[in-house]
């Protein structure tokens, strides 16, 4: 279980989507998502990847990006906010 998620809002969205960030031990991660009709109530998006027979696995897994260990993530999240043409404070 996640020791905590955080969901972002996707604005604009039609489909109410949403950025879940996630930490789950020391690594972080960013999930998608749709909001549900309660109050802080999220679910995840899941997808059945391809094994190395480029078939469907059996388990479905949530969609989401490894961001690593919090360093990690600070300097991965940098470089998505550099790519935007934002200033990052060191």
């Amino acid at each position: 279980m996640s020791e905590f998620e955080i969901s972002i809002p996707v604005p604009g969205s039609k489909y109410s989507e949403v950025v879940i960030v996630n930490k789950n031990g020391d690594r972080y991660s960013l999930i998608a998502g749709k909001a549900g009709k309660g109050e802080g109530q999220n679910f995840k998006k899941w997808c059945f990847p391809q094994g190395q027979d480029r078939k469907p696995r059996d388990k479905a897994v949530p969609w989401k990006i490894e961001l690593g260990c919090r360093d990690d993530a600070i300097e991965v999240v940098k470089g998505i906010a550099k790519a935007f043409g934002l200033m990052v404070v060191q």
